[in-house]
């Protein structure tokens, strides 16, 4: 059966969260850190360190995102499923290494995870197919 039409464009629309996230975090790292509650360290060794994670946290938000897109605009509802479970296991560690440095923040991650668990079950077992 196949999953409902609705399912693989709401996919998109949750893939596009991560390529403007990494978009913002490779253009404005402060700005990234800021959104996911952390603060920009003043020690210029830390600093730049956190900018140079930062471009690393940008560039594989924006390629989930753009590989989302292409899965999207190419059909595929089982690599969109798997990019949900994919997506799945990065907000939770995401949301735990937050819980870990900064002693909050998790749930700016977290709050993701039961959608991306609903369009996994959807997509990759075609429950709620028209």
């Amino acid at each position: 059966m196949a999953p409902h039409p609705y399912l693989m464009n709401t996919a998109l629309s949750v893939a596009l969260v991560p390529l403007a996230l990494g978009f913002n975090a490779l253009l404005r790292p402060a700005s990234a850190l800021a959104i996911m509650g952390a603060p920009m360290p003043k020690e210029p060794d830390a600093r730049k360190l956190t900018i140079a994670l930062m471009s690393v946290y940008g560039a594989r938000n924006f390629t989930i995102g753009l590989t989302g897109t292409a899965i999207w605009y190419y059909g595929n509802v089982e690599a969109m499923g798997w990019l949900s479970v994919g997506g799945t296991i990065m907000m939770l560690v995401d949301g735990q290494v937050m819980k870990d440095v900064t002693g909050s923040g998790e749930w700016r991650h977290w709050c993701g995870v039961p959608i991306a668990v609903g369009l996994a079950i959807g997509l990759l077992t075609g429950v709620g197919g028209s």
